[in-house]
């Protein structure tokens, strides 16, 4: 079985490639005080998008409890150029309260969410 080795160490974002796919951890929550950080860290993410080139892209929300209107931006970020390099893009494991900002913002609509890691990896093949 591969284990997955770290990609690039951040504050805010963990990045591990498994074979075809990049996985990021948001590793906590995200307040507008965070902005400058995060879009540094977006451009490391990107980069990385550009040079390994994925199939898939699967963002684990589960230890941001919270997050504005920043991490939404840095997520659309992330999901055009995903797309520009031909990759699905799944969210899963956000807290009540991230879902409703989701929900509310309508970014479900744009990038599929799901509950668990399991099914977001079921929703790649489908």
């Amino acid at each position: 079985m591969f284990t997955p080795a770290p990609v690039v160490p951040a504050s805010y974002f963990e990045m591990r490639k498994q074979g075809t796919v990049l996985r990021l951890h948001l590793k906590k929550s995200v307040s507008s005080l965070s902005d400058e950080r995060i879009l540094d860290e977006v451009d490391t993410v990107v980069a990385s998008l550009k040079e390994h080139v994925p199939d898939a892209v699967v963002v684990d929300l589960s230890s941001a409890p919270y997050f504005g209107s920043c991490l939404l931006e840095v997520l659309r970020h992330i999901h055009e150029e995903a797309g520009r390099q031909g990759a699905k893009m799944v969210l899963y494991g956000a807290s009540p309260i991230a879902r409703e900002v989701l929900e509310i913002s309508h970014f479900n609509r744009l990038i599929p969410l799901v509950s668990t890691e399991d099914q977001a990896l079921k929703s790649l093949v489908a």
